[in-house]
């Protein structure tokens, strides 16, 4: 299915889905750009209209396929898809536009090979190419990452069809007055072949920044099989994978996708993930849904709501999928996706955002004291990395997957009663003392030079105080 066919089906299909979760953000960061260039959004009163139709218009799609004719074809000889027909040498091997390959330096993970024997297959090379944007991390050579440097989350709104998802996550001009992204004057998408100059960075210009100069040369008549997907091979030989464009730290650019954190005395930097998956992880999608200066594509859809004329009278619950690119010394570790409700009654009701929000922080802040406790623990024993530590370590995780289930069925609980919200908050509270209770007491019991009773006293003493504590907030 092409990218128009996918457009006009949009609304009889799903999701966009694709074995790498790179190439999926990817693909869905590629139709944005395609229909924002195709049927640019002038305000609110045009992104209903299409809203209320429940497809893409087909003339517009038409427009794209004329358009798009020469700038989507992967080997055109003057203007390539999301290449540079003028980068050489050829001296990169084709797994450099895989990170996920296990090529040259890069990790093995289930996947075993070798530079000489990898191919890849037209469509795998095309999915590669729309990952490198959001993705891209630095390299040698002086190669320097993508638009937001090292790869952030990322934040995607969900609705019940491809057409919502994509509705969604369209920008709405003057929506939204603090992000200068969404609509700039003489912002272009890559494939015209020049940028839009100075000013801030606009979203199409940003959702298809290329951070390298690639080329590749198709190989003629190979028996080759796609590394990827098992299909018959088209690029076999080296390709060209130079450095392109630096991050613009000239230029203001807030990414629609991006939950920003500010820094005190520092410019606002995106909230990225650690070098390998963590068990607090979880915490981060729904801070992205409830924070008041959340992603600006979650912002936009919070003020859509309060203008309650968009969604109805019984607000619907969408999805949110956050996607993670773990790094490892700059080079793929793991990518993992993960889903969570967004309840938009919740997002209609600041005060209960804040409630929830609340909470989020006084779970961090346990986890926080709790991390204090082992370290006093190990301290008191005068032990270190031991069978205790371990101990610890298998009970502070434990305690957040418990945790995360908990908030799961809080958030739930809240969006179908929310002015029961101060009573389910209350029997989360208790659900979070009883998991850390079963978890981390018997860890903590079992220390020594100090008796289980003395170990588990002072440890309930910490919980008691972090409590009340938060019970202050």
């Amino acid at each position: 299915m092409g990218l128009k066919e996918a457009l006009l089906e949009a609304h009889a299909l799903r999701e966009v889905a694709d074995a790498s979760p790179l190439a999926t953000f990817g693909l869905y960061r590629l139709m944005l750009a395609a229909l924002q260039w195709a049927m640019p959004l002038k305000d609110l009163a045009a992104w209903r209209a299409v809203w209320k139709a429940r497809r893409f218009p087909p003339d517009a799609l038409d427009d794209l396929a004329r358009r798009g004719r020469l700038c989507f074809c992967l080997f055109d000889i003057s203007s390539p898809f999301y290449q540079d027909a003028t980068a050489k040498p050829f001296d990169n091997p084709v797994s450099a536009l895989v990170p996920d390959l296990p090529g040259a330096t890069n990790i093995a993970h289930f996947r075993h090979s070798s530079d000489d024997r990898t191919a890849l297959c037209p469509a795998c090379c095309a999915r590669s190419l729309v990952a490198l944007p959001a993705f891209c991390t630095s390299g040698g050579s002086g190669k320097q990452p993508s638009i937001n440097e090292a790869p952030p989350w990322y934040f995607l709104p969900c609705g019940t069809s491809l057409f919502q998802t994509l509705m969604l996550n369209l920008p709405i001009p003057g929506l939204l007055p603090d992000w200068p992204s969404a609509a700039p004057s003489g912002d272009v998408p890559t494939w015209e072949g020049h940028t839009s100059g100075p000013g801030p960075v606009g979203f199409m210009e940003g959702l298809t920044w290329q951070p390298r100069r690639v080329l590749l040369k198709p190989t003629e008549n190979t028996e080759a099989k796609c590394r990827l997907c098992g299909a018959p091979a088209a690029v076999k030989h080296k390709i060209a994978f130079l450095k392109g464009r630096p991050p613009p730290r000239d230029r203001c650019w807030e990414d629609p996708h991006v939950l920003w954190r500010a820094e005190r005395g520092a410019r606002p930097s995106p909230v990225r993930p650690g070098r390998e998956p963590a068990a607090s992880d979880w915490r981060v999608a729904p801070r992205a849904m409830l924070a008041d200066d959340g992603p600006p594509i979650v912002r936009q859809i919070r003020e859509l709501v309060r203008r309650g004329d968009v969604f109805g009278e019984t607000l619907p619950t969408l999805g949110l999928q956050s996607f993670a690119f773990y790094t490892r010394q700059m080079r793929y570790s793991h990518a993992a996706v993960t889903a969570w409700p967004l309840p938009l009654v919740i997002l209609a009701e600041p005060e209960v955002a804040d409630a929830l929000r609340a909470e989020l922080d006084f779970a961090e802040v346990l986890m926080k004291d709790l991390g204090k406790a082992r370290l006093w623990a190990e301290a008191a024993a005068h032990v270190g990395r031991d069978e205790s530590w371990a101990r610890w370590q298998a009970a502070l995780v434990a305690f957040e997957a418990q945790a995360e289930r908990a908030f799961g069925r809080l958030i739930a609980e809240v969006a179908a009663a929310p002015a029961d919200a101060a009573r389910r908050i209350a029997a989360w509270r208790r659900a979070l003392r009883g998991a850390a209770e079963r978890h981390c007491c018997p860890a903590s019991s079992a220390l020594r030079p100090l008796t289980s009773l003395e170990a588990d006293r002072r440890f309930r003493d910490r919980l008691n105080r972090a409590f009340a504590a938060g019970g202050n907030r």
